[in-house]
């Protein structure tokens, strides 16, 4: 009876500090915007998961795929990421281990007086407390784990969106350099007519400086747009971590399409979710250090023998007196983790939200400018087919119409730089609201 009396007190202090935990705490839902609950990332689904297949024929041709899997895999950063992220699990293994028990004993013999038997003593002990939180505790390194492989992903999208960026950058090298080998063909040929004019009399000199000013500037222009192109190749072979000696051959690159609203695309942000993740752990955070603030209580088993030969069974509890101890202080850090991972992602999303919003005016502003980019090509080079015959009637002098074919090549310059500009614009977009292109969505649906 007396053993049945003592463990029904010790279940009821138990109960009373769990009650009062409870009454201490009202959790606040400060995330509460729809939309991410369709989006419940578990840790399971992703750890663990490898590349899809992707075969690779060196000395062929790499499309955008290629080489966003070859950055993913290889690039030094991410690497040495994945490595971080390995370490973080590892720390997060005894999250799932129930609290270990704690076994003690003695021993006492007898020296002097009546009695002779050895006493003995046995205890086996519980932390009730660490018993009381370890579903919390579960939960909680459940959120993190998820927290460190979103925090990588983002990591992983970022270097893809700037290898997109340098890939279509090479195309811009390559389209700038095709047409400025062909401007200063056209005006290395003029150049050579025109000294041949002058020294027959029929052009006056200043026309011919002119144009020699005009081809130094374009040779210029294709010597720091060849430099520009070994820059970037440098920079993606860096992206891909791979060797730079190894040459590098891309295919075409597919056209870019803008998502419909990429307003609400930003809730499949990788880093949004990762905080959103976090403040959820924190707030189980706040609840284990508020629980932890109270007695640890502790639930012992005692099988112990007196030197007369008396033997008892009977149950212990400790209960520390610590009100005032560092329990107070790691609950105020809980809840000022908490605040912090709350704040930190309401002011990421609403930058987001901004950033996205003036991209998609500046790319409204940059496809007026490539309209009007356009039609001005089209108003100069379309009627050259006519200028020519002009030419053959006697109409229009050489001069004019090799006037109207270098102002044709200008104009086409503008066209191109300016649809390169709205490329990168697009590409902004994609990488700052999560968006996946159709390609990559063809390739690993």
């Amino acid at each position: 009876m007396k053993l049945n009396k003592l463990f029904k007190i010790t279940i009821l202090a138990a109960a009373s500090v769990l009650a009062t935990a409870c009454v201490h705490y009202q959790p606040t839902t400060a995330l509460d915007s729809p939309g991410y609950e369709p989006l419940e990332v578990s840790s399971t689904s992703l750890a663990g998961k490898s590349l899809p297949a992707h075969k690779i024929e060196p000395g062929q041709a790499l499309d955008l795929t290629t080489l966003e899997l070859l950055a993913v895999s290889h690039n030094p950063h991410l690497v040495e990421r994945r490595t971080q992220m390995h370490v973080q699990e590892l720390e997060l293994v005894t999250a799932g281990m129930l609290p270990e028990p704690v076994f003690s004993g003695g021993r006492d013999h007898p020296i002097s007086g009546p009695d002779h038997f050895t006493a003995w003593n046995n205890s086996l002990g519980f932390d009730l407390t660490s018993l009381l939180i370890h579903r919390k505790l579960k939960q909680f390194s459940q959120l993190q784990s998820e927290s460190i492989h979103l925090n990588l992903l983002w990591q992983e999208w970022l270097i893809l969106g700037q290898v997109r960026s340098t890939c279509f950058q090479l195309s811009f090298d390559e389209k700038l350099i095709t047409l400025l080998n062909e401007e200063t063909l056209f005006n290395t040929t003029l150049l050579d007519r025109q000294k041949r004019a002058v020294e027959q009399g029929l052009l006056i000199r200043p026309v011919l400086l002119e144009t020699e000013h005009h081809v130094l500037a374009i040779k210029s222009m294709l010597h720091d747009a060849q430099e520009e192109k070994a820059r970037d190749f440098g920079r993606l072979h860096d992206l891909l971590g791979i060797n730079p000696d190894i040459t590098l051959k891309l295919a075409p690159l597919p056209l870019l399409k803008m998502p419909l609203n990429p307003q609400e695309l930003i809730d499949r942000r990788p880093d949004l979710l990762a905080l959103r993740r976090a403040a959820q752990a924190g707030d189980i955070g706040l609840r284990m250090a508020i629980v932890e603030q109270f007695p640890d209580l502790s639930l012992g088993l005692n099988d112990s023998r007196d030197t007369a030969d008396n033997h008892t069974l009977g149950l212990s509890v400790q209960l520390p007196l610590s009100f005032l101890g560092q329990t107070q202080a790691r609950a105020r850090l809980a809840e000022a983790r908490r605040m912090d991972a709350e704040t930190t992602y309401r002011l990421r999303l609403a930058q987001g939200q901004r950033d996205l919003r003036w991209l998609k005016e500046q790319i409204r502003l940059q496809q007026t400018r490539v309209k009007q980019a356009n039609s001005t090509w089209l108003i100069i080079c379309a009627p050259m087919a006519h200028w020519q015959s002009l030419l053959n009637q006697g109409v229009v002098t050489l001069e004019m119409v090799e006037s109207q074919n270098r102002s044709c090549l200008e104009r086409h310059l503008d066209l191109v730089r300016e649809q390169h500009k709205l490329d990168l614009l697009q590409l902004d977009v994609m990488t700052l609201s999560g968006y996946v292109p159709e390609w990559e969505r063809i390739q690993h649906v």
